[in-house]
């Protein structure tokens, strides 16, 4: 039974809520009505596991997968695939497309509402969020219990690039824009490699002097076949791959050692500091005050120069 059961959660696991799709796929068929799958991601979960640790971590996973179950029928199913992950399986719902979309997206309102009450573990208070792909099916189609994972995979996807914190119903466009994620993922990746990112600075002008005072890090990309990108069309997707981390490190990096340029040739004297942006996402790397500490300290800047 073991085998079946997520073992944090006592929640059925991957491999029996696969069995339960291809269960509702066939009573769909022979019943003429409709099912959904919702697929549940809790935004910035991973934040939670490097603040507070992976015990309130896992404790706020069994309060939340009691909020899931507390808010679904006796019908349906609530599953734990991994992770922050959960799949809500929404039996018998109406044939009619409409009326089936609307209760549907009624309970995955209702259930983002859920889950954003407050959390008390110990002694922290902690409020979350969650992103919900959503995908009906009424087994007329050729569909399999993977097609209906996968699709209310994407559909979650696309909720979190559109601001997380709500429902989306699948749409086969999606598909396009996952594609374009998972390719521009592995262009990132390369562009790190290959230094085709550069750093412009835009000087800041005192109204007093009328000189450069200070200047602002912008990054480029210098792709070898668009030519200059800039970052509009490619930090979005550096924020949801994570690959925000690594370049936002090396842009800092790189801001300091050109700082420190200045300084030795004279050229720059009075720029007095480098502002440089952050991503949320680095900024809450349990590890960011050491590596802005140790990158200033390598090359003896005054850490006042440096603007966060």
């Amino acid at each position: 039974q073991n085998a079946f059961y997520d073992p944090l959660t006592k929640l059925p696991n991957r491999i029996l809520f696969t069995d339960r799709i291809k269960l509702s796929l066939e009573q769909s068929r022979r019943h003429a009505f409709r099912c959904a799958v919702l697929f549940v991601d809790v935004d910035h979960f991973k934040q939670i596991n490097d603040s507070l640790g992976h015990y309130v971590g896992d404790q706020l996973l069994i309060k939340i997968s009691q909020r899931l179950l507390e808010r679904v029928r006796s019908e349906d199913t609530v599953a734990r695939i991994g992770g922050d992950e959960f799949l809500v399986l929404l039996n018998a719902l109406p044939y009619e497309a409409g009326d089936a979309k609307t209760q549907t997206m009624r309970i995955a309102t209702d259930l983002i509402d859920a889950l954003k009450e407050e959390y008390v573990i110990e002694e922290h208070t902690i409020s979350i969020s969650a992103s919900i792909g959503v995908y009906i099916f009424s087994g007329q189609e050729d569909e399999d219990s993977a097609t209906v994972i996968k699709h209310s995979d994407v559909a979650m996807y696309h909720a979190k690039r559109t601001g997380r914190n709500h429902a989306e119903l699948y749409h086969t466009d999606f598909e396009t824009s996952q594609q374009e994620l998972l390719s521009m993922e592995r262009e990132l990746r390369r562009a790190l490699e290959a230094q085709e990112f550069e750093v412009y600075y835009q000087p800041k002008v005192s109204v007093h002097t009328d000189s450069i005072t200070k200047v602002e890090a912008l990054i480029r990309w210098n792709h070898p076949e668009k030519g200059l990108v800039m970052p509009d069309a490619f930090i979005p997707f550096a924020e949801e791959s994570g690959q925000i981390i690594k370049i936002g490190e090396w842009v800092l990096l790189e801001c300091i050692r050109q700082l420190k340029a200045w300084e030795n040739d004279g050229a720059a004297a009075a720029i007095e500091s480098i502002a440089v942006n952050v991503s949320t996402n680095q900024f809450n790397q349990p590890d960011f005050v050491d590596n802005v500490i140790t990158a200033v300290s390598a090359h003896g800047i005054e850490p006042s120069r440096i603007e966060l």
